[in-house]
């Protein structure tokens, strides 16, 4: 590993802070529709765990927990099961210590500054004889975080597709993914191995790590965004991706970026498959897997969340009525969903790479692909594939 790389990276990825309309926090409702479909697992392995062991302690470590309305979510469902196991019990409920983990940059203020919405969850709080302590915890989960044998329960969501740094190959100032930002079918065989080979590394260091910190019989419950096959070239795969660096050379060609700058940016996301993550899991060694599966968030569920409030409502009726195919709406409401979600996520590394001032023009450049791509596509139904995996230390 290029350490310089590795550091240098760290500094750059981090989700928009804030609350502004390109925020993470206003643009993270397809995290929030992923955990719902995880929130009723998660639930019963916290609830699973403790009524086996009932600990006076609980260490609870959410691991890139970004920022937002989602970031208080994994450990806020765990304790809630943890309390109801013990009225069930008639058994006191635990001290609770929750860590919440990102990268440095991230916006802890604003999670910590929401902490007064969840009574129970304050810092400090004493709510039916039970103790939360919440901490924040700076740093890459890609090494150690926390004492050895401290934790109980762990769990991240949507986190583990970002790569530690970027594949070795595309560190070594050779152009071997050009016009290209991230896998793509046309890629080199050469980059995809670079890039599973990346996943595995910095995966095998993720479950090194946390086999350290946890206890003999701790729970951790990952969620990935994935991919159906072994074949990561497939277009449903890509397709966003590909659309993205269009869009880039799109400002190539009226000149407001280089192309030699496009050659040089490669987005550090791997979406591994099921076979993948099992497969590490079990070479690595310090987890026994209790549960793996795939499953499909759906952006449908994303838009009855965000969009279709009653001014959107109108909106859709009055266009229908002016002869718009309502396929047609839709097609543009996922294209600036998907714009918007991964302008939040990759600004800190545009802006890093090319500067600012392209921002506006590169999305919306990049949303009309996206229509353009759902419209051809006849799109009724845009689903996307996580994984939920759910491990025990040994």
């Amino acid at each position: 590993m290029a350490g310089s790389e590795q550091v240098q990276l760290q500094r750059v990825l981090h989700m928009n802070s804030g609350e502004g309309e390109t925020s993470y926090a206003k643009n993270s409702t397809m995290q929030k529709v992923i955990a719902s479909y995880t929130k009723s697992i998660r639930k019963d392995l916290a609830r699973d765990y403790y009524r086996d062991h009932l600990s006076d302690k609980m260490v609870i470590a959410d691991l890139g927990c970004s920022t937002g309305p989602n970031a208080i979510l994994m450990a806020s469902d765990a304790i809630q099961s943890i309390i109801s196991v013990c009225s069930d019990l008639g058994h006191p409920p635990p001290e609770f210590q929750v860590f919440l983990n990102d990268l440095p940059l991230n916006d802890f203020n604003s999670i910590f500054r929401s902490l007064g919405d969840y009574n129970y969850l304050s810092q400090g709080g004493d709510t039916e004889g039970q103790l939360c302590l919440i901490f924040g915890a700076p740093g890459s989960f890609y090494g150690r975080l926390f004492p050895s044998g401290s934790l109980n329960y762990v769990v991240s969501s949507t986190s583990l597709h970002w790569l530690s740094e970027m594949p070795e190959v595309l560190q070594e100032g050779s152009v071997v993914n050009k016009g290209r930002i991230c896998l793509s079918k046309t890629s080199n065989p050469s980059v995809f191995d670079a890039y599973k080979n990346q996943f595995q590394a910095g995966f095998s260091l993720f479950l090194k790590c946390r086999g350290v910190e946890m206890m003999k019989g701790g729970i951790m419950v990952l969620t990935f965004m994935a991919r159906r096959g072994s074949d990561p070239s497939t277009e449903e795969d890509s397709y966003a991706w590909e659309l993205l660096a269009v869009a880039l050379m799109d400002l190539v060609s009226v000149g407001l970026i280089e192309e030699q700058k496009v050659d040089f940016f490669n987005v550090p996301f791997y979406a591994p498959s099921m076979d993948e993550v099992e497969q590490e899991i079990i070479n690595e060694g310090s987890f026994a897997i209790k549960n793996i599966e795939l499953f499909e968030a759906s952006y449908n569920a994303l838009l009855a969340d965000q969009y279709f409030e009653e001014e959107k409502q109108e909106e859709i009726t009055q266009n229908t009525s002016n002869g718009i195919q309502f396929s047609h709406l839709k097609a543009r409401h996922y294209a600036e969903l998907t714009a918007r979600s991964n302008w939040v996520v990759l600004e800190s590394m545009i802006r890093n790479h090319f500067g600012g001032e392209i921002m506006e023009e590169l999305f919306k450049r990049y949303c009309d692909l996206l229509e353009e791509y759902y419209c051809s596509r006849g799109i009724v139904l845009e689903l996307i594939p996580n994984i939920i995996v759910a491990v025990e230390r040994k």
